[in-house]
């Protein structure tokens, strides 16, 4: 008899368990489609960068947005895919999501590069930011420069300036016969215009080149300085405020397009533009840090006397007269965009 208790018990148990496990898949459709949105996101600055750890922290913030249905992992430093070819990793799906440096491709984005013009009066990533957001909800053309993506974030990095090994710049003509590593655009231009030779190269190239002599200095901002540590072999950075870069944060329109609505509105609601101005404060404090070593590491920081800053800026001028110029968009007024552009600028830069 105590045997055949024994058996009911146990029977019994098992008969509660097994309801119980049913309740609960009874229960679950609701989070049946957790995580079931795995997304890549492609950038080739390192691990340890400000801005990486900013993206970590905003797929964080999707993850939550969306109750866990939207999972995001990062590859940093180029593992996915190199810099220059992020725009068509997102373009081909071979990633869904890329950080993407606008200065990559030339004319792909004339009038988002606004800001790359050179010597505008930017002293700020966040001054820059606000004025991009401005111009990309103002202005159609802008806006139809990304139509083929879903754009997440626009923002920009530190103003740049030049960084050189021996030689430093405190006037034109110590530019001439410089091989200054530059981004394409503007910079390519001015250090031409100022009698330098300019020498495209991915960012990871540059210390190993600046060891090797293959460049004797650099146009870069000083976030970037510290993420590649040039300090280590850089003596002297004259700060110009020659030039910002647009940054944006793209994903690819079809895989987008696979988003229930709600999802998508979880999404852009952690991103947009005050998403946006933080990232531009990465390059900020990223920045400041930098220049921070750069002076325990006596470092010379040169500020150029108003006369330098003036001879600098007459070529400057002139190449933004000519970009107005060539840049004629059908049923657009280039001219008056610039001045827009100068003027977002000027109110932002209070």
């Amino acid at each position: 008899m105590k045997n055949m208790q024994e058996y009911f018990g146990k029977a019994m148990l098992l008969v509660i368990c097994a309801a119980i496990i049913t309740s609960c898949c009874v229960l679950a459709p609701v989070n049946a489609s957790a995580a079931d949105f795995k997304l890549s996101l492609a950038t080739y600055d390192p691990a340890q960068s400000a801005n990486t750890q900013y993206q970590q922290q905003w797929a964080d913030k999707v993850k939550k947005a969306t109750n866990g249905r939207v999972e995001i992992t990062i590859y940093p430093g180029g593992t996915l895919c190199a810099g220059p070819d992020t725009l068509d990793a997102v373009k081909t799906g071979v990633c869904d999501i890329g950080w993407i440096f606008t200065s990559f491709y030339p004319n792909q984005f004339p009038l988002i590069d606004v800001v790359t013009l050179p010597m505008m009066g930017i002293n700020s990533p966040v001054q820059a930011t606000n004025a991009l957001w401005d111009l990309y909800n103002g202005e159609k053309a802008v806006r139809n420069e990304l139509k083929d993506f879903q754009m997440l974030m626009l923002f920009t990095n530190n103003a740049n300036l030049i960084g050189t090994s021996k030689k430093a710049v405190k006037t034109v003509a110590d530019i001439k016969g410089l091989k200054l590593r530059c981004p394409t655009g503007a910079a390519t231009s001015m250090v031409k215009a100022w009698g330098g030779n300019p020498i495209a190269m991915g960012p990871g190239d540059m210390y190993q080149a600046m060891q090797k002599g293959v460049i004797e200095g650099y146009v870069f901002e000083y976030a970037g300085i510290g993420n590649y540590a040039l300090p280590e072999i850089t003596k002297y950075y004259t700060e110009m405020n020659l030039f910002v870069g647009p940054f944006m944060l793209l994903m690819n329109k079809t895989k987008w397009d696979t988003l229930p609505a709600d999802v998508k509105k979880q999404i852009l609601s952690v991103s947009g533009r005050d998403t946006s101005i933080g990232a531009a404060n990465c390059f900020v404090k990223d920045g400041e840090k930098t220049r921070a070593t750069i002076m325990k590491k006596d470092g010379t920081i040169i500020k150029l006397t108003p006369d330098a800053y003036k001879s600098f800026k007459v070529a400057a001028d002139a190449y933004n007269k000519d970009w107005v110029a060539a840049h004629k968009i059908a049923n657009f007024n280039t001219a008056a965009y610039f001045k827009k552009a100068v003027a977002l600028i000027k109110k932002y830069g209070k």
